[in-house]
């Protein structure tokens, strides 16, 4: 510690801090999807699988396949699996969603597991405005 008082009623003290060493993330995900869509149309949400490591990464998928009335969307393909990304790389898996219902809803949970990490899409990609159709169904 170092103690300074320079004709004041003030005393200041100094001292070092630790250094701190951040290190990034090995794996990270980003989503890409419409902010509005509407309702009976297909859509793609895609998930940017980014591996920042220097190995292959077996990474699972499952994609929520409720079939409640609350769900409000429709998932077409496979709902589950496992894909492998490359070294330094990002990888894109895409999913063809159409939303069965209007209003503001929230995306089906998608659930990634990277080794012994389980993952799951951020919160600010889980809702997306479903705008009716224009075009009167019979």
């Amino acid at each position: 510690f170092e103690e300074k008082m320079v004709n004041s009623p003030w005393v200041a003290i100094t001292s070092a801090l630790p250094k701190v060493t951040l290190q990034s993330p090995p794996f990270t995900v980003t989503t890409k999807c419409p902010s509005k869509v509407t309702v009976g149309t297909p859509f793609t949400l895609t998930l940017c699988l980014h591996n920042h490591t220097n190995i292959l990464q077996e990474v699972g998928l499952a994609i929520n396949d409720s079939t409640d009335s609350t769900s409000g969307f429709v998932i077409a393909g496979d709902k589950s699996g496992t894909v492998w990304a490359l070294p330094n790389s990002v990888l894109d898996v895409k999913y063809c969603l159409m939303a069965i219902s209007t209003g503001m809803l929230a995306l089906p949970d998608v659930r990634l597991t990277v080794g012994s990490a389980t993952l799951f899409t951020p919160p600010s990609a889980r809702h997306l405005y479903v705008l009716p159709s224009p075009y009167p169904t019979s």
